[in-house]
């Protein structure tokens, strides 16, 4: 899907600037799944809370994720400095914090 056909879809003109966003996070996406269009596009209204908890070091995460048209297990081992796994009041949102890594296309890069 592209732009112009989401715009369609909806029967809306998107802002610049909101087009420049959704182009950004749609390229990096294909960059991410190996080519791959998105199927979808949510708008999802995230609450940073002001005060989180530590609930430790994050050395490691585990995922699945349809790359190449394929659902791969991927296992990534974080080096230090260790990102902080921490939540909030919310009991059902997890937050990582800080640490040493990138998102590339390749996956969640050390």
């Amino acid at each position: 899907m592209r732009l112009r056909d989401l715009e369609k879809k909806l029967d809306i003109e998107l802002p610049e600037e909101v087009k420049k966003d959704l182009k950004k996070a749609i390229d990096f996406y294909k960059k991410f799944h190996w080519g791959e269009e998105f199927k979808e596009i949510k708008k999802i209204d995230i609450e940073i809370p002001e005060t989180m908890i530590s609930l430790g070091h994050l050395v490691g995460v585990l995922y699945v994720s349809n790359k190449g048209g394929k659902n791969e297990l991927y296992v990534h081992v974080f080096k230090p400095p260790f990102p902080i796994l921490a939540g909030s009041k919310e009991p059902d949102r997890l937050w990582i914090l800080g640490g040493i890594y990138k998102i590339e296309k390749e996956g969640i890069i050390k």
